[in-house]
């Protein structure tokens, strides 16, 4: 039952996080963002961070939709303002590149 509930822990959608100036780092499952939670190492005080950890444990442990963790982690990139919406992305094999948003 927490395997279809968690779907491998894989995001519909995935979260683009700036590492940086230039950076973009895309992260597409619970996995990623747990890690990408520990990478930044936030405050142990800091209540977002926190709370988005356990929303993210909660996922895995199969107490959790996929898509609300999802939506914790991206909520607490934009309130941080570490969210990158990328606007173009380029095709595989084409010299041309197409707006996304």
């Amino acid at each position: 039952m927490a395997v279809s509930v968690m779907r491998n822990g894989i995001f519909d959608e995935p979260v683009y996080a700036g590492r940086g100036r230039y950076l973009v780092e895309e992260i597409s499952s619970v996995e990623e963002a747990l890690d990408y939670l520990e990478v930044r190492s936030f405050d142990e005080s800091d209540v977002i961070a926190t709370v988005t950890w356990q929303a993210l444990s909660r996922c895995l442990e199969g107490k959790l939709l996929v898509s609300a963790a999802r939506e914790t982690f991206y909520r607490m990139l934009k309130k941080k303002g570490m969210l990158a919406e990328p606007r173009t992305t380029l095709i595989i094999g084409q010299d041309q590149a197409r707006d996304v948003a």
